[in-house]
């Protein structure tokens, strides 16, 4: 790549002439760390869905000199092409020589920067991951510490949504507690209403997957006991809808329609 010694030292000498008239030491270093926090967040960024996150900083951490050589390469194209649009690149000193030795030696300068930054982000990694795990901590005490009211309000709005629904379909019991039991969308739409019933109610963050358990066993529950109190027998024959989830009797398959039914139920 360079031909003698003395090519050598014309090129360095206008690489350093170029960062002397372009940035001063501060203004150079700021670019440089920029640089390198932003390659490594947009690493991580892109290959969290393939690897894990420890993975990947191990990667950045083995693999130092190509990331290195790929931020200097960002740099040294920020800084020519801003030097481009004034004009004031000399085709005989910015020759392809020098664009190459200027990555090399803006190499040499990213390093020492570089494993300070990663063990940064690492760091914050860690902190954010450290939160992260204590607020989920706090939503499950939340569920825990509440259990009592939960159930009574997992009740309470899976009764309400069976006297919307009993009325909607003209007093057909059958019906409502076929689809309760049987049709994905509905259960799932009560258990969504669910969900934001006792986050109103108790003006707390709960999550769903701590509440479902709860739900499910309570609106099972609470089929089994209307059709207890009504005589109503359980269906036997079956069939699947169009999600895969069985249905009731043919005779019976009338689904329950109960979107935005909340806004109609008396609170």
């Amino acid at each position: 790549m360079i031909a003698n010694k003395h090519t050598e030292m014309r090129i360095f000498d206008n690489l350093n002439s170029l960062l002397r008239a372009s940035l001063d030491e501060k203004e150079y270093k700021e670019r440089i760390n920029r640089h390198i926090r932003q390659y490594i967040v947009d690493y991580v960024d892109e290959h969290s869905y393939e690897q894990g996150i420890y993975d990947i900083f191990e990667e950045l951490g083995n693999s130092y000199q190509k990331h290195c050589w790929n931020i200097a390469k960002r740099i040294k194209d920020e800084i020519l092409e801003e030097k481009e649009e004034t004009n004031w690149l000399d085709p005989e000193v910015y020759t392809k020589e020098f664009e190459e030795t200027m990555k090399e030696e803006l190499t040499n300068k990213v390093l020492p920067h570089y494993f300070k930054e990663l063990n940064n982000q690492l760091s914050i990694y860690e902190y954010k991951n450290k939160i992260s795990n204590l607020k989920e901590r706090e939503v499950k005490q939340n569920t825990t510490k509440n259990k009592e009211e939960i159930h009574q309000l997992v009740r309470e709005r899976i009764e309400s949504a069976y006297r919307y629904c009993f009325n909607q379909k003209g007093g057909n019991s059958r019906l409502v507690l076929s689809n309760f039991e049987n049709i994905y969308n509905v259960r799932e739409t009560i258990f969504n209403e669910v969900v934001e019933y006792i986050k109103d109610s108790l003006d707390l963050d709960v999550n769903k997957a701590d509440i479902r358990p709860i739900f499910e066993k309570t609106l099972n529950s609470f089929i089994k006991e209307k059709r207890e109190v009504l005589g109503i027998k359980k269906e036997t024959r079956r069939e699947k809808d169009t999600l895969g989830k069985i249905i009731p009797n043919p005779k019976l398959a009338q689904w329950v329609i109960i979107t935005k039914m909340w806004k109609d139920i008396t609170k």
